[in-house]
C-alpha cells in the first residue's frame, strides 16, 4: 500500500466527477490505491471509495483500469462496495461486482456490504441493490454488533 496521501485536488476531482483531472494524475503515475490519510474522520479511504460513494461509474472503471484494487480497504476494512452499498449507489455497486468485488467481504466489525445497505435505512434503489447483491451471492443473514 502506498505511503503517500492523496492530494486534495485529486479527491475533489473524483467527488466532482472531473475525469480529465483524474486521468492526468493517473497518467502522471499516481498510485491508484493511494489513501486519503489526512481526512478529519481518519477513514483512510482509497480513491476508488470516493468514486463509489459518489456513484461515478466511469471513474470507477478508470481507476480499476489503472490497477486500483477492487477490494482495497480503508483503515476500518471497508471496501468501495461497502461504501457504495451504504450510499445506495446502484450503478457503482453493479460496476464493482462486475469487476470482481467480493459481495461478502467483512470490515473490522464483521459488517458486510448487504448489512451496510440495510443500515442505510432507505434511499433510491435500495431494494434493487439488495436484490442484486443477494442474486450475486451476498449472505442474507445480517451480523452487526
Amino acid at each position: 500500500m502506498s505511503r503517500q496521501t492523496a492530494p486534495q485536488e485529486l479527491i475533489k476531482a473524483i467527488e466532482n466527477n472531473r475525469q480529465s483531472t483524474v486521468q492526468k494524475y493517473l497518467d502522471d503515475g499516481i498510485d491508484p490505491n493511494i489513501r486519503n490519510d489526512k481526512d478529519p474522520w481518519k477513514q483512510g479511504r482509497q480513491l476508488l471509495i470516493f468514486a463509489a460513494i459518489n456513484g461515478h461509474v466511469d471513474l470507477i472503471k478508470l481507476l480499476l483500469s489503472y490497477g486500483a484494487e477492487v477490494d482495497g480497504t480503508d483503515f476500518h476494512g471497508r471496501t468501495a462496495l461497502s461504501w457504495a452499498s451504504e450510499y445506495c449507489q446502484y450503478w457503482a455497486v453493479k460496476a464493482l461486482v462486475e469487476h470482481g468485488a467480493d459481495v461478502n467481504t467483512e470490515d473490522e466489525e464483521r459488517t458486510t456490504p448487504l448489512t451496510w445497505l440495510n443500515e442505510a435505512g432507505g434511499g433510491e434503489n435500495i431494494n434493487e441493490i439488495r436484490e442484486y447483491l443477494v442474486h450475486k451471492g451476498a449472505k442474507a443473514e445480517l451480523y452487526h454488533e
